[in-house]
């Protein structure tokens, strides 16, 4: 290349001194038309060295290519596969010989029926092979049982192509596992599921525990005026109704994790010890306590004292029921470490509770559903199906778990982990003494709540404990007769959180500003908006709970009453 490019530099050179006239002769014009030549040549030249280095360029970078398709067609992470116009397979990566070729045979192509609609996998997977080879492009979901015995989706396309002009239609089928999106997408649909259930049934129990105000409590303030066994008798089983029919309402906000808590270090062993004996009193049952803790006094975990105890009671009715309350309930006590959701993943020790009964146990196929709201296998009319439901939100709102365990050879086995607490436990106790429920009260009461029932309720409570009762249906209305005079003579006032227009908080942090001696009990089924463990916190303001009984604001105002007469030195009932 040189060479050429010097030879060339010279001929241009005598060519340009022949044009001047510096060199002259007869081989001049003949030297024009080989110095022609020579640049073409030379042109010609320098194009093919380029072509040449492009070619091998191009090459290389397809070679490139060639190999990482290649790589990515058979040690990809979706399967494919090449078939000709009668359905035999030709090529196939590795993804595909590993997973799907397994589970086909290959002769099953020519002997598919192609008149009547697929129902199995094999079938639907031949149908778009068909159709594909047919000119069609295909898309089906296909679901298998691997050789494992894993269950894998698979989002499978049949594109038919023709190899040459001359060829039919071939297909090339791809397969990508698509199981784990599915199963994200379910558990989205799940969780949103679930959150509906959960504003359905925080309404529906609002609304509930209004009329369980007015039956429970009107039913025992009827039972201290009934004048004979017979009328005694039966209010008391409307109050015994009514009170299981709380139960329910408190699985519902359970479940709707709507309810306010209020949780406080407890001693495990006192929940369980209570709640044993309810149990062990109600059904006759025989229950067992066996412990390897090495702790000699309290086992304690923050929590709320109620909830807890609905978790371990719905847990041992549902043994009852399953041993038909013939049987024996064995608690057993452990410790673990369980790692913190951290990047340190520290390990914090956690108290396990093993629940198990002797009754016939939980059918394998059915423990993946036992925790869903409203599963049950109890005949109709006999299981709401929130027990187990309600224990597991209990469970995970006290940040453990719960898990129930197959036994081959027959009981149910429940398994509870919550966290544990390194101080000491809140015994249960109360913080004042209570005198007798009847003890009368004396001054001017206000009532103010929406719900017509409980405001009936409410009144007739105070008028019994001897208060002049004020009734009210709304905030506003309230506030219109709220005078001066009616500011320095009203001591109480009986308030519900949840109302249109003013609720109940924003009216009761307006009558704090114009009174430092009102009290005010403020009532509530749920809130999602407050905080009730901080508004019980404001000066003489107490929280009360739907649905409460006659006997349950009685004493909420003895003891209102008897904890400013300790604080003021005046002298008690």
């Amino acid at each position: 290349m040189m060479i050429s490019t010097i030879g060339m530099v010279l001929v241009m050179t005598w060519n340009v001194l022949c044009g001047l006239k510096v060199i002259n002769g007869s081989v001049a014009p003949g030297l024009y038309g080989v110095s022609g030549i020579i640049f073409f040549m030379w042109i010609d030249r320098v194009n093919e060295d380029s072509l040449i280095r492009e070619n091998k360029r191009l090459g290389e970078h397809n070679l490139a290519q060639t190999a990482m398709l290649d790589a990515l067609v058979r040690h990809g992470a979706f399967a494919c596969a090449e078939f000709n116009s009668q359905g035999i397979l030709l090529t196939q990566n590795l993804a595909y010989k590993d997973r799907i070729t397994p589970l086909l045979v290959a002769s099953d192509f020519t002997s598919y029926d192609r008149t009547r609609p697929p129902v199995h996998t094999a079938e639907k997977f031949w149908h778009g092979l068909a159709l594909a080879l047919d000119g069609s492009i295909q898309a089906k979901t296909l679901t298998w049982t691997a050789t494992d015995g894993e269950t894998i989706t698979y989002k499978a396309r049949f594109i038919p192509f023709k190899p040459s002009v001359a060829e039919p239609n071939h297909a090339m089928v791809c397969l990508t596992d698509i199981t784990e999106a599915l199963d994200s997408r379910q558990q989205l649909l799940e969780a949103k599921h679930l959150q509906a259930i959960g504003l359905l049934a925080s309404g529906v129990a609002h609304e509930y525990n209004n009329i369980l105000t007015g039956v429970i409590a009107m039913s025992e303030l009827a039972l201290r005026e009934a004048v004979n066994d017979t009328q005694r008798s039966h209010l008391e089983i409307v109050v015994q109704a009514a009170k299981r029919c709380t139960d329910l309402s408190s699985n519902l906000l359970s479940l709707s994790r709507s309810t306010p808590t209020q949780n406080e270090p407890l001693d495990l062993r006192e929940i369980i010890h209570e709640t044993s004996r309810l149990v062990r009193h109600s059904r006759g049952v025989q229950i067992e306590l066996l412990e390897s803790v090495k702790s000699s006094t309290h086992i304690a975990v923050v929590g709320n004292r109620n909830e807890l105890a609905t978790l371990l009671l719905n847990l041992m009715i549902n043994a009852c029921d399953a041993m038909e309350n013939r049987g024996t309930i064995t608690l057993r006590i452990d410790y673990t470490e369980v790692a913190k959701p951290s990047v340190s993943h520290e390990p914090t020790p956690h108290v396990v509770l093993q629940l198990s009964d002797t009754g016939p146990g939980i059918p394998e196929e059915i423990i993946p559903h036992i925790f869903e709201p409203f599963f049950t296998t109890k005949r109709l009319g006999k299981g709401s199906g929130l027990g187990l439901a309600t224990a597991k939100a209990i469970a995970t709102a006290h940040g453990g778990n719960i898990e129930a365990k197959f036994v081959p050879a027959g009981g149910a086995v429940f398994e509870i982990t919550l966290p544990m607490f390194a101080g000491m436990p809140t015994l249960s106790q109360s913080p004042f003494p209570i005198p007798h429920p009847s003890a009368k009260q004396s001054g001017q009461a206000a009532v103010i709540d929406d719900d017509p029932i409980v405001l009936a309720t409410s009144a007739n409570i105070l008028h019994d404990l001897g208060y002049q009762v004020a009734a009210y249906s709304s905030a506003e209305k309230f506030l219109e007769s709220y005078t001066p005079e009616a500011q320095a003579a009203i001591k109480l006032a009986v308030i519900d959180i949840r109302m249109p227009g003013m609720d109940g908080v924003q009216l009761c942090r307006r009558l704090l500003s114009h009174s430092s001696t009102l009290k005010i009990i403020l009532v509530t089924g749920h809130t999602e908006k407050y905080d009730t463990a901080k508004l019980g916190q404001l000066h003489n303001v107490s929280i009360l709970m739907k649905p409460f009984s006659l006997t349950a604001l009685q004493n909420l105002i003895i003891e209102i009453e008897t904890h400013a007469a300790l604080k003021s030195g005046a002298p008690m009932f």
